[in-house]
């Protein structure tokens, strides 16, 4: 990660097993801490499991003019600087580090259910239709709804099976169709399903955009990691309409 330097955990060159990072690169030092609320101890059986920390020389001192997110993201403990990565790991009998989960992307539903956000977006984005998407959770629901941006070409296909066959419309006007969202939704459901979520975890409406998620736009980081809150900024609209029809 960025506030590391890049240098955190790396694989053998020898090493051909696959799933995990590997350990801790040369003079830096990780760390396992309990992440009580998503349930992931540094006990837990077969191999611990927690929040990854990373300390060492490599570690910068803050953000740059943004002292909460410094205050709570870096820390010094014994004379070394240390930075919470939000990332949820267990170490195998190796010292090889698996990431499992993102602090960040796990929440709780009305009934208490936690589903992880990124884990089942990560599942749903393996659908040919699906270019890039974000799921959006609400504490006070029991559902979850998404916004998607399509790939064009597999969204002509849709469009054709439900008999809108005009070669002539834009994305945005596809994106617009009544009948290629409920399409995209009933696909979307059954890929859920085929990958194992839970009803919890496959988002119950979806919203189609045309907009490209890219570092130009904000909404996504420079290594093309979601960037949820200026999403939720975007699509808040779209977001609490499709929670709305949810509720008719």
């Amino acid at each position: 990660c960025t506030e590391t330097a890049s240098c955190g955990a790396g694989m053998n060159i020898d090493d051909y097993k696959t799933g995990h990072t590997g350990g801790p690169c040369l003079n830096i030092y990780i760390k396992l801490v309990d992440w009580a609320e998503g349930n992931y101890r540094t006990n837990d059986m077969p191999y611990p499991r927690g929040e990854i920390l990373i300390g060492g020389p490599c570690v910068a001192k803050g953000y740059f003019k943004l002292p909460n997110e410094t205050e709570n993201s870096f820390f010094e403990e014994g004379g070394m600087q240390w930075f919470r990565t939000g990332d949820i790991a267990e170490i195998d009998n190796y010292g090889c580090l698996k990431i499992i989960d993102r602090k960040k992307d796990l929440v709780k539903l009305k009934h208490g259910e936690y589903i992880s956000l990124g884990s089942a977006e990560s599942l749903l984005k393996t659908m040919n239709v699906v270019d890039n998407m974000c799921i959006f959770a609400d504490s006070t629901r029991d559902q979850t709804v998404a916004v998607i941006v399509p790939v064009l070409d597999v969204l002509r296909s849709i469009a054709a099976a439900v008999g809108i066959k005009d070669p002539n419309l834009t994305l945005e006007q596809l994106c617009e169709e009544e009948k290629v969202i409920d399409a995209v939704l009933k696909e979307l459901r059954l890929h859920g399903r085929r990958c194992g979520l839970s009803r919890w975890e496959i988002p119950a409406a979806v919203h189609l955009t045309n907009e490209l998620w890219t570092p130009d736009t904000g909404l996504v980081t420079a290594a093309m990691k979601l960037r949820r809150t200026q999403l939720g900024q975007q699509y808040r609209a779209m977001v609490l309409d499709m929670y709305s029809r949810l509720q008719d």
